[in-house]
């Protein structure tokens, strides 16, 4: 019931094209922080943000297990 009454929200009304631009427009070192925390909002961004291999080119270093975490969901683009 609260994922149905989430789609009805009006920031859900934002295409995914346009909501994955916001992380673009961060400074480089603030926007592996910014990604991981939008992933946090609710399941629809997480898939959304997830899904975006372009998200996840900016390696963090702050840890293995986080860089693994980038270099999977990069996916094929270059890093």
């Amino acid at each position: 019931l609260r994922s149905w009454k989430n789609e009805f929200t009006p920031i859900n009304w934002i295409p995914p094209e346009i909501l994955t631009t916001i992380p673009h427009f961060l400074y480089s070192c603030y926007r592996y922080r910014v990604t991981i925390v939008l992933t946090h909002v609710c399941r629809a961004w997480r898939e959304i943000f997830i899904s975006r291999p372009s998200l996840w080119t900016d390696l963090c270093w702050k840890g293995a297990e986080k860089a693994r975490t980038y270099i999977e969901r990069s996916k094929s683009s270059p890093v």
